[in-house]
């Protein structure tokens, strides 16, 4: 009954508490209530989350006890603390901040802004000669996550082996930044029969990319390609200054080494066979070594 002497009484509702007025009014001789309405007030904090792709899962405690969202409201309590770690290769942006958030009272959650994790960071790689690195994705460079690609300009390989490192939980490189190093061909050595010299030099200087030895046989020999024809970039006639026709075998130096891969060799020239004649008994050969053949 709303008669004179009743009295009412509210009730907040759940997760909420009294912040003015009065919960108990009374109805006047006047035919007026007593006092002020009552404003409630939460005095529960609504769900947060975590960035999921920096953070782990938030840890909320209250009253030294691991905490869950209450069921009967969605939120949590006042007093409540939540608890933030960033995920493995991930570092707080501000070490100096505070890494919880608590339910305070007609407040909500204090600080206001959640704390933020970063990828860990790997120290900057330096550029390269002969080559280029490449990062991606390219807003993660030298940061976790992120992964260099090393390509060398022609004449140039990845050293060490291995053309991609990626930045790793730790803030470490997963291996030795790589260089590009020029190419550089083996020493021909000597050339049995004949002569072998550089005609065009590398890129890098003597036997580097690009260079170019040129095989000539002495006098009595004559040279030869063995699976290379005739007149081609790398086996070809030419005449020497002294108005003489000669066969010359060339290489070149090239990533994989020298090309072609087969040697030219240098066949000593041979007389053809004599004949026999008249009263002739026997012919003897005597070469240059003194060796004798019939």
């Amino acid at each position: 009954m709303r008669r004179f002497g009743s009295t009412a009484t509210w009730e907040c509702l759940p997760g909420h508490t009294l912040s003015s007025g009065s919960l108990n009014v009374t109805c006047g001789a006047d035919r007026t209530w007593s006092g002020a309405p009552p404003v409630c007030r939460t005095n529960m904090c609504l769900q947060i989350f975590h960035d999921t792709s920096t953070q782990k899962p938030i840890m909320f405690w209250y009253k030294d006890k691991a905490a869950t969202v209450d069921k009967v409201t969605g939120f949590y309590f006042v007093d409540t603390v939540a608890e933030y770690a960033c995920n493995d290769g991930y570092a707080w942006m501000d070490p100096d901040a505070l890494h919880t958030r608590t339910c305070v009272d007609d407040e909500g959650w204090q600080p206001v802004l959640a704390p933020r994790c970063l990828p860990m960071s790997c120290p900057p790689l330096e550029s390269i000669f002969y080559g280029t690195i490449k990062q991606e994705p390219a807003e993660l460079a030298n940061l976790y996550g992120v992964t260099a690609t090393y390509t060398c300009e022609y004449g140039a390989t990845v050293t060490p082996q291995g053309g991609s490192i990626s930045c790793m939980v730790n803030g470490r490189w997963s291996g030795t930044p790589r260089t590009c190093q020029p190419i550089q061909c083996a020493n021909p050595g000597a050339f049995s029969g004949g002569q072998v010299q550089e005609i065009a030099t590398g890129v890098n200087g003597m036997y580097s990319n690009n260079s170019v030895i040129e095989y000539r046989c002495n006098t009595g020999f004559n040279l030869v390609y063995p699976g290379i024809a005739l007149d081609t970039k790398y086996y070809l006639s030419i005449t020497t200054g002294a108005g003489v026709a000669i066969e010359v075998g060339r290489r070149e130096c090239s990533p994989t080494g020298w090309l072609p891969t087969p040697l030219p060799q240098c066949k000593i020239n041979e007389c053809s066979m004599l004949m026999s004649t008249i009263n002739v008994e026997s012919i003897t050969y005597t070469n240059g070594n003194a060796a004798t053949t019939p």
